[in-house]
């Protein structure tokens, strides 16, 4: 079901607004990191924010770095802004 669809069932109390508001949170951070990272395990992409390099298991700034400039390009994508 595309985002447009959902938002727009999403009329109605605050609970049912929250509620549609973080599902559409929720699917444009899967297939953002899906599409940006070729991972599909949230915990990987939690990993990837905080830096981790998965080779050698350390933390890294610039990991952290280009993870969020990444992600940010795949939400735009998602929704078209980019």
């Amino acid at each position: 079901m595309p985002v447009r669809d959902i938002s727009r069932k999403c009329l109605g109390s605050n609970k049912k607004k929250m509620i549609c508001t973080t599902l559409i949170i929720q699917i444009s951070l899967r297939v953002a990191f899906a599409t940006e990272f070729n991972r599909g395990k949230m915990s990987d992409l939690v990993s990837l924010l905080s830096g981790r390099n998965f080779e050698t298991r350390a933390y890294e700034e610039e990991i952290a770095k280009q993870s969020f400039a990444s992600l940010e390009k795949g939400i735009l994508k998602f929704y078209r802004r980019d």
